[in-house]
């Protein structure tokens, strides 16, 4: 098992690698998000024993990393996309965007 912090993230950055790699080469893994198969890779990868379940680096990246990860999301978000979906999406989006901030003004 991996304990030291540079190779659990190496570990994690590997993930993250694969899962660009497969869904750039192969059309069936495309149909799965990136970041669901990143969050796979990890999964597999701490049930394996590859990484430890909890890690003191795990806290650095989650603090940085979660919050900058729901920016990006939002900023992809095609609203023309969203509105062509219907009104059950769009209010789904509403729902979720009320949600987040009243998560944070919460948190």
């Amino acid at each position: 098992m991996v304990q030291q912090p540079v190779a659990i993230v190496a570990v994690l950055l590997g993930a993250i690698y694969f899962s660009v790699w497969i869904t750039d080469r192969f059309a069936w893994a495309e149909r799965l998000s990136r970041v669901l198969w990143i969050i796979f890779m990890g999964a597999l990868a701490s049930n394996l024993g590859l990484v430890p379940t909890g890690a003191p680096i795990y806290g650095s990246i989650v603090g940085f990393t979660v919050p900058f990860a729901v920016c990006v999301i939002l900023f992809t978000v095609s609203l023309a996309d969203v509105r062509n979906a219907g009104t059950p999406i769009l209010a789904a989006f509403a729902l979720a965007c009320f949600g987040t901030i009243l998560g944070v003004v919460v948190g």
